[in-house]
C-alpha cells in the first residue's frame, strides 16, 4: 500500500513541476513556429536562410543559377540586390506551413516591406499569380503579364523577350 501512495507522489510531484517553466521574459518571433526572425544569409532573390532553415519567398519568382542577359549574370545580380537591401537587418518571415523541395515557404519582410515586393518592384523577379493572388503584380502590368511593367529591367530583358518569342 505505501508503494502505491509513493507512485502517486512522485506523479503528482512531476506533474507539476512539469507545468511550472522558469521565467525567461517576453516570447520572441523565434518562438512561435509560424514566425520565423532573424538575420537572413542569402541563397538567391527568392530564396534565404534564418537559423539554418531555408526559406522560399513566397509569390514569385526570380531568375536561377546561370541565368544571364548579356554580360550580366542576373541571377547573381538579383541575390546581391537582397543581400545589399537585407544588410545585417533582422527578416521576418511569416511561414506557410508548406515547403518545395528542401525549402519552407514563407512571406518575410525588414523594416515593414516586404522582400517580394522588394525584388519584383526592383525589376528582379515576376509576381507569380497562382501563389500570391497577384500581391506583387501593380496596375502597370502588360495584359497577359503576370510580372510588373514598369521598372522591371530584368524581367522584361529576360521573361519579356521570352513571352515576344512565344507569344
Amino acid at each position: 500500500m505505501m508503494e502505491r501512495s509513493k507512485i502517486v507522489a512522485v506523479i503528482s510531484a512531476a506533474a507539476m513541476l512539469g507545468s511550472c517553466t522558469p521565467e525567461t521574459g517576453a516570447p520572441t518571433a523565434s518562438d512561435n513556429p509560424e514566425i520565423l526572425a532573424g538575420n537572413a544569409s542569402i541563397r538567391d532573390a527568392d530564396t534565404i536562410e534564418i537559423h539554418g532553415r531555408a526559406v522560399r519567398l513566397s509569390g514569385f519568382d526570380s531568375p536561377e543559377k546561370g541565368s544571364r542577359c548579356g554580360r550580366v549574370n542576373v541571377y547573381t545580380a538579383g541575390a546581391n540586390a537582397l543581400q545589399e537591401f537585407l544588410g545585417q537587418k533582422t527578416v521576418t518571415c511569416h511561414m506557410t506551413g508548406k515547403m518545395n523541395g528542401d525549402r519552407e515557404i514563407g512571406t518575410c519582410e525588414v523594416d515593414g516591406v516586404d522582400l517580394g515586393d522588394f525584388i519584383v518592384g526592383k525589376g528582379w523577379g515576376r509576381d507569380l499569380p497562382k501563389f500570391s493572388q497577384c500581391a506583387y503584380a501593380d496596375k502597370k502590368r502588360l495584359p497577359g503579364k503576370p510580372w510588373r511593367a514598369s521598372g522591371a529591367l530584368i524581367v522584361q530583358l529576360i521573361f519579356g523577350a521570352l513571352a515576344t518569342m512565344t507569344g
